[in-house]
C-alpha cells in the first residue's frame, strides 16, 4: 500500500502544504502547516493528525486545526519545529505596510479534546531586522527540554521594499519568547552577505549556519560560519568563517558522526528574471556544484 491516509489543503482558497511537516516527540502525532496565496486576510493554518495504528485505518486522522493570525494580520508560515517537550514553534511572516516582518509563536499542544493555544504572553515575536521571512528555527536541547531556540531570517533577493541584503541570527528564549541576541554575519566578515540557512547545533552549542552570497543578480561567494552564543554575556561571536566557490542555494548544513560539518553550493551564471529549462542530464552552461565538508579547530567550545 502506497499510503495510509492523505489530507488535501482548502479547496475554498488558494492553500497549499508548503512547510516540511514535524513529528512529536511520542511519535504519535504529525504537525503541518498550509501557505496560503489568497490574500493578506486568509490566514495560514497550523495542523495535528494523529499518526498511531488506529488513526492510520482512520478516514479522518486530523486531531485540530488553528488559524495563525497575528492580532488582525494573516500569518504565512515558512518553517516549524517541534521540542521534545510537544512545544510547536512556528515560523513565518506578516505583510505590513509594503514590506514584510518575520515573526514567531510557540503553541502547545493541550491533548485529546483540548483546543491548541500560544504559549507566549505575545502570541508571535517580531524579528523586525529587515529580512523578509524567518528561514529556519534550531532547538537547543538538554534532558528532554528546549533551552535554546535559534532562528534564521532570509529574503528572496530583492530589497525593493524591505531594504536588505542580510538574514540575521537570533537566540531566542524558549519559555518566553524574548529576543536574546541577534548576529548579522558581515558584522564580521563583509563580504558573508545575503539569506541565512537554517542553524544546525553541534553536540558541543556550536550554531553552524550558511550564508546564501548571491543576492539579487550580484554573484557573490556563500560562507559557512561557525558560532558560538554566550549563555553569561548574551551575545553571539564568530568562531570560524568559511569561504565557498558560489553561493549556498537554500540548502541547510548537515552535521556527522564525526562533527564534520556538510553543505553544498552552486555557481551559475545568473541572467536576471530569465526562465530556462534543461534536460535532467544537462549540465548547463556556466554551472558547478560543490559539495564540502569542513571541520573547525579541534577545541572544547561552551557546554
Amino acid at each position: 500500500m502506497i499510503s495510509s491516509w492523505s489530507r488535501s489543503s482548502d479547496d475554498s482558497i488558494p492553500h497549499y502544504f508548503y512547510v516540511s511537516p514535524a513529528l512529536s516527540a511520542d511519535g504519535r502525532t504529525v504537525y503541518a502547516s498550509t501557505f496560503t496565496d489568497g490574500g493578506d486576510n486568509n490566514p495560514s493554518s497550523l495542523y495535528a493528525f494523529l499518526h498511531a495504528h488506529g488513526a492510520l485505518r482512520s478516514p479522518s486522522p486530523l486531531r485540530w486545526e488553528m488559524e495563525l493570525s497575528h492580532g488582525s494580520e494573516a500569518v504565512f508560515t515558512t518553517t516549524l519545529a517541534v521540542g521534545s517537550d510537544g512545544t510547536i514553534f512556528v515560523g513565518g511572516y506578516i505583510s505590513r505596510g509594503f514590506g514584510t516582518v518575520p515573526v514567531l509563536a510557540a503553541i502547545r499542544d493541550n491533548g485529546p479534546n483540548q483546543p491548541p493555544e500560544y504559549f507566549w504572553e505575545t502570541p508571535w515575536v517580531e524579528l523586525p531586522n529587515g529580512a523578509q521571512f524567518i528561514h529556519g528555527i534550531g532547538l537547543r536541547e538538554e534532558s528532554g527540554q528546549t533551552t535554546r531556540l535559534y532562528v534564521t531570517t532570509a529574503n528572496l533577493g530583492t530589497v525593493i521594499f524591505n531594504r536588505k541584503e542580510e538574514g540575521e541570527l537570533y537566540a531566542v528564549d524558549p519559555a518566553s519568547g524574548s529576543v536574546l541576541a541577534e548576529y548579522d554575519p558581515s558584522d564580521d566578515t563583509s563580504s558573508a552577505v545575503g539569506s541565512l540557512t537554517s542553524p544546525a547545533i553541534g553536540a558541543n552549542g556550536v550554531v553552524y549556519v550558511g550564508v546564501r552570497g548571491r543576492f539579487g543578480n550580484s554573484a557573490v561567494n556563500g560562507h559557512v560560519q561557525a558560532i558560538q552564543y554566550d549563555e553569561q554575556t548574551l551575545e553571539f561571536s564568530l568562531l570560524w568563517d568559511y569561504e565557498v566557490d558560489g553561493h549556498i542555494e537554500w540548502n541547510h548544513p548537515a552535521i556527522g558522526p564525526d562533527g564534520g560539518i556538510y553543505i553544498g553550493s552552486t555557481t551559475n551564471e545568473f541572467s536576471g528574471a530569465l526562465l530556462q529549462v534543461f534536460d535532467p542530464d544537462e549540465i548547463p552552461d556556466g554551472t558547478t556544484c560543490t559539495f564540502y565538508g569542513l571541520r573547525g579547530p579541534r577545541r572544547r567550545i561552551g557546554r
